[in-house]
């Protein structure tokens, strides 16, 4: 089961996708779960060659990162401040 990940200083939670057993070593997808405050689900896709774009498909909620973000667990990492 994946620990909910922070993912900004607002308290954007991402929430592990309904029935994917993931955790902090799996691998991120297209869908890569859901956004706590609208139940939309996050995605994230490729906006250049250094990095990517988290995206909400229901509020349009957008955070960068760079593209060298490739596990859960790197998520978490990338953004420490926020999950202490």
């Amino acid at each position: 089961m994946l620990k909910p990940i922070i993912l900004s200083k607002y308290s954007e939670i991402l929430l592990e996708y309904p029935s994917s057993n993931s955790d902090d070593s799996k691998k991120l997808s297209i869908c890569i779960g859901v956004h706590d405050i609208c139940n939309g689900f996050l995605d994230i896709k490729r906006i250049s060659n250094t990095h990517k774009v988290i995206i909400c498909r229901s509020c349009g909620l957008r955070i960068v990162v760079p593209k060298r973000v490739i596990t859960y667990g790197d998520l978490r990492k990338h953004f420490a401040e926020f999950n202490e």
